[in-house]
């Protein structure tokens, strides 16, 4: 969730709409048919923050609709946003959320088409429930709600069909795009069109669909890929004491921590569907200025966890992207082999350039099963821009990828793209053994020493700002 922080995020339509307290996400059709309809309110404080508030109620056969209208007062207290989000759960699974932060919203769950955010389908008779998540409930004054519930009965227009698009595979190589994105099916302001558009326009080969507890937006985004673009899918884990991109999943992931189910839990349920975990933006600003934002998961520092997003959005940005570098660089000394990864956590078109990083990728071929399966490799580097081929040759002449172990040779560069006042340096076991002008071009070879343990290369600017890094090779 990062339009707290980045307001730059909401564009300019979707400020005209909170100008009103309007959610603008709703279906273009009226329900004339009212069924049945339940209220709930409530009065929340502080002290209701970071729960899951359930409301159940029992829908009765012969819906074709689920109309729910949900607002909540104060929206803000002292510059800073309350931030209570709707999760709804149908008697076979959970149907979606509206994460994101309008205090007037109204969603439609249908048959047809729904509300972006939630997955349509029959509505199953039975008990429902709606969790109002707390993310942030400031103190002060106490936060009201009312959430009324109705069912219709009309019919519905047919909701949209996609068919899953096909990227021919291009064989081994490098393969360079983005691994976190959102779109209006959580907090953002665009489309999965949008973001596929700008994905072609940054010369991408992957990108991936990221939203915050949801996977309504994938049908579509997988329909919007073709042989010069894969698209890939996933879920943002936002829970109340940090974020994880679970990817290569099409299912949705249960986020909610609870008292008999933690953060390992959650990364072996969605590691045993095939998903690859990554921790996210582990040191954004937390609290009420990003909601659940930093990492505060001591069982999962690093635990299990094998992916870390040490770059979010720009490098100098407000996710303190060097101390997640710094925290990598510590658990890599304590012996984890755990890989890095870029994530730009794109919530609309950039107006202007930034210095974003993406991931450079060495994969078996242009497929999502093997982008992955290379990242969980530690097979990618990190870059704005800079080229790197970073690699070891071992004393018989075999080559060793990133996030592979050199026993013994030499450690090769070769880089490109780099401007002239930019400095390259090679860290080993997390400390600086070696600092190069980078200029445009150039290579280098280094022979290890008998302490050596990792190595990684950074590119960086005169100003010391990240351009570049790799994932370590490991030696010995």
């Amino acid at each position: 969730m990062k339009e707290q922080l980045y307001p730059y995020h909401i564009n300019f339509l979707v400020s005209i709409f909170n100008l009103f307290d309007v959610d603008p996400y709703i279906p273009t059709r009226n329900q004339d048919t009212t069924m049945w309809s339940q209220q709930f309110s409530g009065t929340l404080s502080e002290r209701d923050c970071q729960q899951h508030i359930p409301h159940q109620f029992d829908v009765p056969a012969g819906l074709t609709a689920l109309i729910i209208d949900y607002e909540y007062s104060p929206a803000e207290i002292d510059g800073f946003k309350n931030l209570c989000t709707l999760s709804v759960y149908a008697p076979d699974g959970c149907r979606g959320a509206a994460h994101r932060d309008p205090k007037k919203q109204h969603i439609v769950i249908s048959s047809g088409d729904s509300t972006p955010g939630f997955t349509s389908g029959a509505i199953t008779a039975g008990r429902w429930q709606i969790d109002i998540d707390s993310h942030m409930v400031l103190p002060g004054e106490p936060l009201r709600y009312t959430l009324t519930i109705s069912g219709s009965s009309d019919p519905q227009s047919a909701a949209p069909t996609w068919t899953s698009s096909i990227t021919a595979p291009r064989g081994a190589g490098w393969y360079r795009g983005n691994l976190h994105s959102h779109t209006f099916h959580s907090d953002a302001s665009m489309s999965a069109t949008d973001l596929v558009r700008w994905a072609r326009s940054e010369n991408f080969d992957f990108v991936a669909l990221t939203d915050h507890n949801t996977i309504s937006g994938l049908a579509q985004m997988d329909s919007l890929g073709a042989d010069d673009l894969l698209v890939m899918g996933g879920i943002e884990l936002t829970t109340f004491y940090g974020h994880a991109l679970v990817m290569g999943v099409r299912d949705w992931i249960d986020w909610r921590v609870r008292a008999d189910r933690n953060m390992l839990d959650i990364q072996r349920e969605a590691e045993a569907r095939g998903a690859t975990f990554i921790i996210a933006h582990p040191f954004t600003p937390g609290g009420k200025y990003c909601t659940g934002c930093h990492w505060e998961y001591s069982e999962m520092m690093p635990g299990t966890a094998r992916l870390l997003e040490i770059w979010n959005w720009t490098w100098d940005g407000d996710s303190n992207n060097q101390d997640a570098v710094e925290l990598w660089y510590t658990w890599l000394n304590q012996g984890y082999r755990i890989f890095a990864t870029a994530g730009n956590d794109i919530h609309d078109v950039p107006t202007e350039p930034l210095r974003l990083g993406f991931n450079v990728v060495y994969a078996q071929e242009l497929s999502e099963r093997e982008i992955l399966a290379a990242i969980r490799k530690g097979h990618n580097y990190l870059s704005s821009a800079p080229k790197l081929n970073f690699e070891g040759r071992t004393l018989d002449g075999q080559t060793i990828l990133l996030g592979e172990q050199l026993p013994a040779g030499t450690l090769n560069l070769d880089w490109a793209n780099c401007g002239d006042s930019d400095l390259g340096k090679l860290i080993v076991n997390g400390q600086q053994a070696a600092v190069f002008a980078a200029k445009s071009a150039g290579s280098l070879h280094w022979t290890p020493q008998p302490d050596w343990k990792w190595a990684v290369v950074e590119i960086r600017d005169d100003q010391g700002n990240l351009k570049a890094i790799t994932n370590p090779i490991f030696i010995g």
